[in-house]
């Protein structure tokens, strides 16, 4: 074989591509659950509390809590609905 042909993948990997890894707390090695996610979300969203200090909270690593937090990983994770307000367009402001 020379250095430009590359080698037959193993039928494991062809396997593990076509299946993809399980969701969230499905995977074998998964440190949150959707529980722990969403609040990790609501403390970001309210503001007040860090990416570094959530992350130590959690145990788990700072790029780790910035991916759930900007939604790159555990997308299938929606927030809870908030209380919106009666007197405006549904966004949960009260109008002043």
């Amino acid at each position: 074989m020379t250095s430009l042909e590359t080698a037959p993948a193993s039928p494991h990997a062809t396997t593990k591509l076509r299946r993809g890894a399980p969701p969230g707390e499905r995977h074998p090695n998964a440190k949150m659950t959707e529980v722990k996610v969403r609040e990790l979300r609501q403390w970001y969203g309210e503001g007040g509390v860090g990416l570094l200090t959530l992350a130590s909270a959690y145990g788990i690593a700072y790029s780790t809590c910035k991916d759930i937090v900007q939604r790159r990983t555990w997308k299938h994770v929606a927030d809870l609905p908030t209380k919106a307000c009666p007197h405006c367009c549904g966004s949960g402001r009260v109008p002043m």
